[in-house]
């Protein structure tokens, strides 16, 4: 069984040895628990974001993460599995001002705009919609990881 990690530094595990970082951990757990033929391999890719929600330089790092050659050789990899974890970044280099309270999440008519925080997330889910259908088009089973609250 192949697993591949997909992510920004969560994943990749800036400041861990590699067999710290999320993905190593889950090889352990998984051949513990009897599956030997594991291997969980690690994408994660330092400063990676979901979706392009700022305007940033993409060399690598702080770009969005389908525009790296790391997402194709991910893909290349042929994953039983998959687990994404990405957004983080998105979220903290995103510079979109919400109402205290609301988090700017009001309700609007369709004959309006919609209010920036809803267009953010909307990229957000249509960003992860196509990694996860270019995932599911390679039969892999798509697994979305979450920071704890």
């Amino acid at each position: 069984m192949r697993v591949a990690c997909v992510g920004d530094s969560i994943t990749h595990g800036v400041g861990l040895q590699a067999n710290e970082t999320y993905p190593a951990q889950l090889q352990r757990r998984l051949r513990a628990d009897g599956r030997a033929d594991a291997e969980v391999l690690n994408f994660g890719l330092n400063g990676a974001s979901l979706a392009t929600t700022v305007e940033r330089q993409c060399e690598f790092e702080h770009c969005e993460y389908t525009h790296t050659p790391l997402y194709a050789a991910m893909l290349r990899s042929k994953p039983d599995v998959a687990v994404i974890l990405l957004g983080t970044n998105d979220v903290l280099f995103n510079p979109i001002t919400a109402p205290p309270g609301n988090l700017g999440m009001a309700a609007y008519s369709t004959s309006s705009p919609p209010p920036p925080l809803v267009l953010f997330y909307q990229a957000l889910g249509d960003a992860l919609s196509r990694i996860v259908a270019a995932l599911q088009e390679r039969g892999a089973a798509v697994l979305y990881a979450q920071l704890p609250s």
